[in-house]
């Protein structure tokens, strides 16, 4: 996905189109609950935290996670130093860091490696 970006960015910002890295069901919620908390809040936001929590009203054992979402996560561990250098080079510049900072959570372990990376 960062491949595609870097190499159709500028070709995409002339003809007045936007890349979507990521539009599935763990960023979309995220994505719109950011947004409308923008959109309410008076002042700067530093930091949103994100809860998401599902159930299931099946006996079905076995994965429950989309394919694409843990090839993904399973594509960027084994890549993570290709993946950044490549999110160097399309983000150069640093976005400022806000104070205070937020604590990191443990939240489970999947989530609690990917954020220590």
């Amino acid at each position: 996905m960062i491949e595609m970006q870097l190499k159709y960015n500028e070709t995409a910002k002339e003809a007045g189109v936007y890349i979507v890295n990521a539009c599935g069901f763990d960023c979309i919620p995220s994505d719109l609950g950011v947004i409308f908390t923008q959109q309410k809040f008076e002042g700067e936001i530093n930091a949103i935290e994100i809860y998401i929590s599902m159930w299931l009203s099946t006996d079905k054992k076995g994965p429950l996670l989309n394919y694409a979402t843990w090839e993904s996560a399973v594509h960027s561990l084994a890549h993570v130093k290709k993946v950044q250098a490549l999110r160097t080079k399309l983000y150069p510049i640093k976005l400022p860091e806000f104070t205070p900072k937020l604590k990191l959570r443990y939240i489970g372990f999947f989530l609690y490696f990917v954020l220590y990376i």
